[in-house]
């Protein structure tokens, strides 16, 4: 499968996780961070090559980096750079293929998402919505490529 098929997946998954989210919250912007997610899910195992997915990804993590350096989160905005570094420094079909790296981005993402955002966000546990917005698009990708 080519980027123009996991966008099309990641943006049927981003359909089903934004209008469950939706569904269960009634909140109109966690229903886009968990739409959002889904297509991050579905493209992010192409992160490896030099594709559409890694051009994006790394413009997203420099974005996303310097707002956390400029509200002084430094270390988020490390573990950004970092994460990214890890997805891209493997062939294409390493470990950003496996299963296991999706059961790993539910662990980092319930990790993360309680312990960061949590406290700022304060509404339904939005740790548990991303991640599975976020594994629903993995999933996705995985089964497009088989």
């Amino acid at each position: 499968m080519d980027f123009k098929e996991h966008a099309i997946g990641g943006a049927s998954a981003s359909l089903v996780a934004g209008v469950g989210t939706m569904y269960f919250t009634g909140d109109i912007v966690t229903s886009i961070f968990g739409a959002v997610t889904a297509m991050a899910g579905a493209t992010s195992p192409d992160i490896d090559t030099a594709s559409k997915p890694s051009r994006w990804f790394a413009r997203l993590g420099i974005f996303v980096s310097v707002i956390l350096m400029w509200i002084d989160a430094n270390r988020e905005a490390a573990i950004t750079g970092i994460i990214y570094m890890a997805f891209s420094s493997d062939k294409h079909r390493g470990w950003t293929h496996s299963w296991w790296f999706a059961i790993a981005c539910f662990v980092a993402s319930f990790i993360a998402y309680s312990r960061i955002a949590l406290p700022y966000i304060g509404v339904l546990p939005i740790y548990f919505i991303l991640a599975a917005s976020f594994g629903l698009g993995l999933i996705t990708h995985f089964i497009l490529d088989r």
